[in-house]
């Protein structure tokens, strides 16, 4: 290693539904190269947490390439092949004394389920075996054998909602600067559980990721040769051999962690695997709100889940609370073709309106309603909560894209240009929605969004809507998914609970 090392950064982050309709192209990602990448130096993502750390130490940064998209469909091959030709010419002509990654762990393109295994690897044989590559990596990664035998040292984010991310960088980043500084290398191991966990049922606030969280961070402190151990809860939408609840550890030399999975996997059996209920109708779920109540009751789009790759466009909560003559709601919805159809409509001019919905392929056709425009904007806003869930994504500001507020009825309705996990109440606050004032809020989300609303909120009910995120994952029509697994195949999970009674 030179007096003072050369540690490159590069970032590849997409969480990829195979379920949903269409192709995530480059023009989909957000692009950084080279000097751009400073810019996130002083943010709250997992850039910016590298960042701190690195500039703490002596060393000398080479950031090359970062590519990050929302959750969406399929990537298009020449996202990949643009991010390895940028970053391998790069390494090649370098030869940096180690390289940091921002992944995400669940990427799946056209000509490959197992994008980061194939990236790691391609890296691996450019630099060879003994090559330091660490980085972060979100909780919901679809861990490959492929993944963790081509990397060093990996850390996955330990919170659902991500209130870490930007911690777990730091901690990546630490792990590396402690390897190179010792000059003692680690390596990973990690073992597939055949288990498929809706994002639901992936809170870490809740069983069984809050019991297995617990004791994996018992079993670092308990275990010298363990320098980091990772629950990574699986993303149910991408249809791979991977795809499944696993562990994985980062462990020094020639240390283990088969008896840390084994202990993981005991407790898993103690707590037991979760079961998913049916989403309620709607019309069922606005029996259960009480005109006299005060409270904020969210009603929950599982299936049009953004953070989990749908589109955001479906109309069905608010055609039926429309139908219904609800007051005081609010509901967000993207559709750029709309947004750009009022552009010349003035601020409290009635007009028609015209939501494009999800499309016949899932029964849902277009929404025709009298709309009165109350607001518009650029759509940016800074996060109030840069803890949030958003900020693993975006960093202290978002941008909604080109934005318009309609009041239909006593529904107010914020609809985007670009996708908006409500992850953050800045989203409405933004465009003067007070959404504290509201009964009812659909929230097109599954987990992410409970940190935002957890101050405000004393009631939430899961809905029956059209969308690629379904919780009952009977529906999907899985072909590459390993089988057995738990819950397509009920007794998947029953032998292996047996194994490990004992322990």
């Amino acid at each position: 290693m030179s007096a003072l090392p050369i540690i490159t950064l590069a970032g590849l982050f997409h969480e990829t539904n195979t379920f949903a309709e269409g192709l995530s192209r480059l023009s989909d990602f957000t692009l950084m190269q080279g000097d751009e990448l400073l810019a996130e130096r002083g943010n709250v993502s997992p850039v910016g947490g590298f960042f701190e750390v690195a500039d703490a130490h002596a060393c000398k940064l080479r950031p090359v390439i970062a590519l990050r998209a929302f959750p969406g469909p399929m990537v298009e091959d020449g996202v990949v092949e643009y991010f390895l030709r940028h970053l391998l010419e790069d390494l090649h002509a370098c030869r940096p004394d180690a390289l940091f990654m921002v992944l995400h762990g669940a990427m799946v393109c056209e000509s490959e389920d197992d994008v980061e295994g194939y990236v790691l690897s391609k890296i691996r044989e450019e630099l060879g075996s003994d090559f330091p590559i660490f980085g972060v990596y979100d909780l919901h990664a679809n861990v490959s054998q492929k993944m963790t035998q081509s990397a060093s040292g990996l850390i996955a984010y330990r919170e659902n909602p991500h209130r870490d991310a930007f911690a777990a960088a730091k901690d990546a980043a630490l792990l590396m600067f402690d390897s190179l500084d010792s000059n003692r290398p680690c390596h990973m191991t990690m073992r597939s559980v055949p288990v498929l966990l809706t994002p639901i049922q992936t809170g870490t606030d809740d069983l069984p990721m809050s019991a297995l969280e617990a004791e994996a961070r018992v079993l670092e402190n308990e275990s010298p040769g363990i320098a980091a151990l990772n629950i990574n809860a699986g993303f149910a939408y991408a249809d791979t051999a991977d795809t499944s609840l696993s562990f994985s550890a980062v462990v020094w030399a020639d240390c283990k962690a088969e008896d840390a999975f084994d202990a993981l996997e005991a407790v898993l059996g103690r707590v037991g695997l979760p079961e998913s209920d049916p989403p309620l109708t709607i019309q069922n779920a606005l029996s259960e709100i009480s005109d006299a109540c005060p409270v904020i009751t969210l009603l929950v789009e599982d299936a049009d889940n953004i953070g989990g790759g749908a589109s955001g466009r479906s109309t069905t909560l608010l055609r039926e609370l429309i139908a219904a003559d609800c007051h005081s709601a609010a509901v967000a919805i993207c559709d750029l073709e709309l947004v750009e159809s009022l552009e010349s409509i003035s601020i409290g001019q009635g007009t028609s309106v015209v939501f494009s919905g999800l499309g016949r392929r899932s029964n849902e056709e277009p929404l025709c309603v009298e709309a009165v425009l109350i607001a518009r904007s650029s759509g940016q806003f800074d996060l109030e909560d840069i803890h949030s869930h958003l900020a693993s994504v975006s960093g202290r500001t978002f941008e909604m894209g080109p934005s318009v507020v309609l009041q239909i009825g006593g529904i107010e309705v914020l609809v985007t240009s670009r996708k908006t996990p409500p992850m953050d109440l800045g989203m409405w606050h933004s465009q003067g929605i007070d959404i504290e004032s509201k009964r009812i809020v659909g929230i097109k989300a599954a987990v992410s969004h409970r940190q935002a609303f957890s101050g405000i909120a004393t009631k939430e009910l899961h809905i029956d809507t059209p969308g690629p995120c379904s919780n009952l994952l009977s529906q999907f029509e899985y072909q590459k998914l390993r089988r057995p697994i738990h819950p397509l195949d009920p007794d998947a999970y029953t032998v292996r609970t047996r194994k490990i009674e004992s322990i």
